[in-house]
């Protein structure tokens, strides 16, 4: 049995974009000279490429869901060029200026890709807050701040006085800024980089692929109500590869939950007191984000 997405359908990310028309979905039999399984964010930048590379190449992007309703669409938010805490923390300073560097390479290119194809997705250069409550959160802040020094990147220490002036409220007892960081709003992010691909990117929606075999040196793909063939296929499934026989045991799913507010009426935001576009990080999964339309997140594997 091939487990497929099987994602909830309150997601606020996804609920607050315009309706748009459905791409088709898989029907009958098709051949194609590349197939992309997977439109989120590896699979879109995967058709992309490819598109370039072969411009008289007819390309399909499957997805089983639509565009934007997985997870490349649900996460907290953020774009980020610093790595992460536990990749901070390897030995082999090569190995983190690397990190660092594909990170800001992909920031510049979905920067490119925002601009020229006006994507509108509230794409926003503001960096991020590293925030603390408590003894805990002060130590790991302190360790953070170790970790930048040894890094070379520069930061900002930011009391609880200016803090509390930025998010409208006390509650962070101190924070460490680093400017490199976006926010964004994802689903709207993949939506538009789908939606801006080159011509010779066709896109089925609404198409689970059931399995993939291979017959006499092409792939052959089972959906539901059709077939394709391909002599190349490129696997963007993230966790549900190995649902097709691939990298088992090497991936493993984590689950975080989030909630969205209403964008705040304006007595709310008198009261608020904050200022708006904004993103924070407590130190665990968690994170907050307030938009420039006065809409907040809160998410995270944990309560805030």
């Amino acid at each position: 049995m091939i487990h497929l997405p099987n994602d909830d359908t309150s997601c606020g990310w996804y609920d607050a974009l315009p309706d748009t028309a459905v791409n088709p979905p898989l029907a009958g039999e098709e051949s194609a000279d590349y197939v992309v399984l997977g439109a989120g964010f590896a699979g879109l930048a995967m058709a992309r490429r490819l598109a370039e590379l072969s411009p008289y190449s007819r390309i399909l992007l499957i997805d089983a869901q639509r565009i934007g309703q997985g997870a490349s669409g649900r996460n907290s938010g953020f774009v980020i060029d610093l790595p992460h805490k536990f990749a901070l923390e390897h030995p082999d300073p090569a190995h983190k200026q690397k990190l660092l560097s594909l990170n800001r390479l992909a920031i510049k290119q979905l920067s490119k890709l925002v601009s020229k194809y006006n994507i509108h997705c509230q794409w926003s250069a503001v960096g991020k807050f590293q925030g603390a409550v408590g003894p805990r959160g002060e130590a790991y802040l302190d360790h953070f701040e170790h970790l930048m020094k040894d890094l070379g990147e520069p930061y900002l220490h930011v009391g609880a006085e200016k803090l509390s002036k930025v998010l409208g409220t006390r509650y962070y007892s101190r924070a460490i800024f680093t400017p490199g960081g976006y926010l964004m709003q994802p689903a709207a992010l993949v939506r538009g980089l789908a939606q801006s691909l080159p011509d010779n990117v066709e896109i089925l929606e609404n198409s689970p692929i059931r399995g993939i075999s291979k017959e006499n040196g092409y792939w052959r793909l089972q959906g539901d109500n059709g077939v394709v063939k391909t002599p190349d296929l490129l696997l963007g499934t993230s966790i549900f590869t190995r649902e097709f026989g691939y990298l088992k045991n090497r991936l493993l799913p984590v689950m975080t939950f989030a909630s969205w507010t209403r964008p705040l009426s304006d007595e709310e935001m008198q009261r608020y007191g904050g200022q708006l576009n904004w993103g924070l990080d407590p130190g665990g999964s968690c994170r907050h984000y307030i938009a420039d339309d006065g809409r907040s997140t809160n998410s995270g594997s944990k309560l805030l």
